[in-house]
């Protein structure tokens, strides 16, 4: 996690770091970011992305049916009346019945996610 400063093409220098993160599928992974203008620029980036590895932030219980209602106020007031309807129609003729008839496979598999 050493923060290393580089030239770029233009002759200006900049500074990039790579970050172990974790193992995933049996493979390590790590971030690599560049292009910071200050060292002070990529410690801070390297400082959050150490935070989110050490402090993930929580799963929403929410389902996707709230989200889409939610989601679905905001929508209508930024789109004609034809757009918002034919989205709507489209979800609920084929985006909120799959999803529904998943989420009764995960109760009756007892699984407690919901996707």
């Amino acid at each position: 996690m050493e923060i290393k400063a580089y030239k770029k093409k233009n002759g200006t220098t900049a500074y990039k770091f790579k970050a172990y993160v974790g193992k995933k599928n049996e493979k390590s992974q790590y971030a690599e970011k560049s292009g910071f203008k200050t060292k002070a620029d990529a410690r801070a980036a390297l400082h959050n992305i150490q935070e989110e590895i050490d402090n993930p932030t929580p799963k929403s219980a929410m389902t996707f049916k709230e989200l889409y209602d939610e989601w679905l106020l905001v929508y209508e007031k930024e789109v004609q009346n034809s757009t918002y309807y034919k989205t709507t129609r489209a979800f609920e003729k084929h985006v909120l019945p799959v999803l529904y008839s998943h989420h009764k496979i995960c109760q009756r598999q007892n699984r407690a996610t919901i996707f």
